[in-house]
């Protein structure tokens, strides 16, 4: 299985890395609710500090202070956010860290920014447009690729993703029929 484990579905400011998204505020003290984009929920734990995009063109740095890691979410406490207001005013947008606090992904696993903005080619070398999406699925992942006006929904599986290359940002992929309609 080709699995996209660590990051956002969408891309971010260049140096940065998307690590989880901010769903509700928790409590009245200001802690906030956080939907791991990562499968190492425990990674948050050495955060002490995030960096979380505010529609500026450089996001802004927050100290953790405090970590709770449940079953399906993290609530954070972040400095600087005292109250439910505040923390409400970071519902939706994305915790960031920075290249020294990225984790480096098992073999033949990809951070999904570096999955986006990829060219798909088929196997013998057809465009068949870039990878704008990462869709995260229970059964495995989706890469949505589209090319103008066509969009195609491609499961991230073994069978059907042949080759990744990070570095150039290609993607060779196996069609079959059907796959491309």
């Amino acid at each position: 299985m080709v699995r996209a484990p660590s990051f956002s579905a969408r891309e971010v400011t260049p140096g940065f890395y998307a690590i989880g998204r901010i769903t509700k505020s928790s409590g009245l003290k200001g802690e906030v609710a956080v939907q791991p984009l990562t499968d190492f929920p425990a990674r948050f734990h050495r955060l002490k500090e995030v960096w979380i995009e505010t529609g500026s063109s450089h996001p802004q740095p927050y100290q953790v202070e405090k970590v709770l890691v449940l079953s399906r979410t993290v609530r954070i406490q972040l400095e600087g956010v005292r109250n439910r207001v505040e923390g409400d005013t970071l519902v939706g947008k994305f915790l960031l860290v920075t290249e020294e606090n990225r984790i480096q992904p098992r073999k033949g696993t990809y951070f999904i920014h570096d999955i986006i903005g990829s060219e798909a080619m088929n196997e013998e070398g057809r465009k068949i447009g870039i990878v704008r999406e990462v869709w995260r699925l229970p059964a495995n992942d989706v890469y949505v690729i589209r090319d103008g006006q066509r969009e195609y929904l491609i499961p991230a599986v073994q069978g059907i993703i042949r080759d990744v290359n990070t570095e150039k940002k290609r993607i060779k992929i196996q069609t079959i029929e059907g796959l491309l309609q």
